[in-house]
């Protein structure tokens, strides 16, 4: 008796053994997105990473979703807002597994682009600084209306000017074509 009791301890101890050291179960930790009530963006288009905050252990899957595009950027300085179902279905357009992730989400997400202003006078005085150097002789450059500022993209600005039509000597007007480059 002493015998069978010793082992059917030993059985029980091997069973017990197997089923709590020869198994770990390793999970993977969970993601956390965090997407804000609004976001100030630049570019042409914006990812999930451009506005959301995405936390855990998976670098490579976290790098996937930070690239998954919600949309084209609005004009720089302006805003629209996009509802979190809307956005919720970008994402999911994006291909990716999102299973094992924690969602904090608003239910409307206002996107903001931003910009830089530049002033008309200082438009007119780019155009004016180009004329002069490209007319030789006496001339009076007159800017046609009220120079309005403009909204750009924020980053260096280069001004690229031409006369579309050439400068003619004996017409009153001769329009100048200013192309920005943020």
């Amino acid at each position: 008796m002493k015998t069978t009791l010793y082992r059917l301890t030993m059985v029980l101890l091997c069973v017990a053994g197997i089923f709590f050291t020869g198994q770990r179960v390793v999970q993977a930790q969970e993601l956390t997105i965090v997407i804000p009530a609004e976001a100030t963006i630049t570019g042409r288009y914006f990812v999930l990473g451009d506005i959301a905050t995405i936390n855990g252990d998976d670098v490579e899957r976290i790098e996937r979703l930070r690239q998954i595009r919600l949309g084209h950027t609005p004009a720089p300085g302006q805003s629209f807002a996009i509802a979190g179902d809307i956005l919720m279905a970008r994402i999911r357009a994006g291909n990716i597994d999102l299973s094992g992730i924690t969602w904090q989400m608003p239910q409307q997400l206002k996107v903001t682009a931003l910009s830089q202003s530049i002033s008309g006078l200082h438009l007119v005085n780019q155009a004016e600084k180009y004329l002069k150097a490209s007319v030789t002789g006496e001339v009076m450059i007159t800017a046609a209306g009220q120079p309005q500022d403009i909204l750009v993209p924020p980053g260096d600005i280069a001004f690229n000017m031409v006369v579309p039509q050439g400068i003619r000597y004996n017409v009153c007007k001769t329009a100048v074509k200013v192309s920005l480059f943020a």
